[in-house]
C-alpha cells in the first residue's frame, strides 16, 4: 500500500509533540475480540491516539473512529529513530569519560 509522499504536495510542516513516544506507551493496545468478527485481533485505540495524533484519526459516517495505522507507525519510527541517535551519542560521550 503506497500513498502520496511526495514533499512537494505538502505545505505547513508542523513539529509532532517532543513526547509523541511517551504517549504512544500509554496507548491500550493488545489483541481484542472484534464485535463484528469471529477472528481475534491486533490493534490500538484510536480514542487514545485521537487524544495526542487527531490527524492520524478518521471518523466514518456512523461516528465510529479509524486509525491510519502506517502514518501514525512512522512518525513513531521516526521519533524513535531521532531518541536512538542522542542516546548513542550520550553512550558515546560517557564511554569516552570513563577511558
Amino acid at each position: 500500500m503506497t500513498g502520496s509522499s511526495d514533499e512537494r504536495l505538502k505545505s505547513n510542516w508542523a513539529d509532532l509533540d517532543i513526547n509523541l513516544i511517551d504517549q504512544l506507551a500509554a496507548v491500550k493496545h493488545g489483541t481484542y475480540d472484534h464485535i463484528n468478527s469471529t477472528t481475534r485481533q491486533v490493534g490500538a485505540s484510536a480514542q487514545d491516539i485521537q487524544k495526542f495524533l487527531p490527524e492520524a484519526i478518521g471518523t466514518k459516517e456512523d461516528g465510529m473512529l479509524s486509525l491510519a495505522y502506517g502514518n501514525a507507525a512512522l512518525v513513531a519510527c521516526i521519533q524513535l529513530a531521532q531518541r536512538l541517535i542522542v542516546a548513542e551519542a550520550e553512550i558515546k560521550e560517557l564511554k569516552a569519560k570513563l577511558n
